[in-house]
């Protein structure tokens, strides 16, 4: 991708408070995983994700809310080296969510709507459910925590994603995320619409690459499920994982 436009506000790290503090997310996240949270998501990479009441329930909250979305991610790419249900999820989410944007009916803002969590994160909900801490699971959370491969994954496209990323968030010149999209920041759906089609062709790529004898990926593909999850659930948990790894 070429250079940043004049006047972006990108640096070369990002930070985690927009300016004027204007994201629904905290500014400090929390990063570390606890073995519930670890265990539960190596049951929904299991499988679980393929079952058609678990996907019915994904759709209607648009995904693991911000945190799980974004451990989700972690534990995958710690324990099973790339994101691969990482990027299918969020590529259909992403296309369903262009679609919303582009032909429901109705104004602007009863599209916009249409993009509102109907049900629990999935993973909140079974963490209510946690029995006592498991001792198999000690060593993956472990792993899970070190966040090597995850903070590697980042910071190896993080010129592409801090780009794209949602201006309210950390000031790109992406499209805005769907929850500053829900909390009001003034905003066109077709725009927004158009950049979801654009960002859905490269996570389709995406996943191809990862495929035997698949494409090849460039930047941009590597990319793109880094910009689906900040769509989806905000910037926050990247930008505090990439200054906690190199800051």
């Amino acid at each position: 991708m070429g250079g940043r436009p004049e006047g972006s506000k990108v640096t070369s790290w990002p930070t985690v408070a927009p300016a004027g503090d204007r994201s629904p997310l905290p500014g400090d996240v929390w990063l570390d995983a606890t073995s519930a949270e670890v265990k539960q998501l190596w049951w929904f990479l299991d499988g679980a994700i393929q079952e058609p009441h678990v996907r019915q329930q994904l759709w209607r909250s648009w995904g693991l809310c911000s945190r799980h979305a974004w451990l989700h991610a972690v534990v995958e790419t710690e324990l099973r080296n790339q994101p691969f249900s990482t990027t299918i999820l969020y590529e259909d989410l992403v296309s369903r969510a262009a679609a919303t944007l582009e032909h429901s009916v109705g104004p602007a803002w009863a599209r916009i709507r249409r993009l509102r969590s109907r049900g629990k994160c999935l993973t909140c909900s079974d963490l209510t459910l946690a029995g006592p801490p498991d001792p198999s699971f000690e060593s993956r959370t472990w792993r899970v925590n070190r966040r090597a491969r995850i903070g590697r994954l980042l910071g190896g496209a993080v010129t592409e994603w801090v780009l794209r990323s949602c201006p309210e968030c950390l000031g790109g010149v992406g499209p805005l995320c769907r929850l500053h999209l829900l909390a009001g920041a003034p905003a066109e759906p077709r725009p927004v619409a158009d950049a979801l089609v654009e960002l859905d062709a490269r996570l389709r790529h995406f996943i191809k690459s990862m495929t035997w004898d698949g494409p090849t990926a460039g930047p941009e593909h590597h990319s793109s499920w880094i910009e689906a999850l900040g769509w989806c659930g905000g910037w926050a948990y990247a930008a505090q994982l990439l200054q906690t790894q190199y800051c």
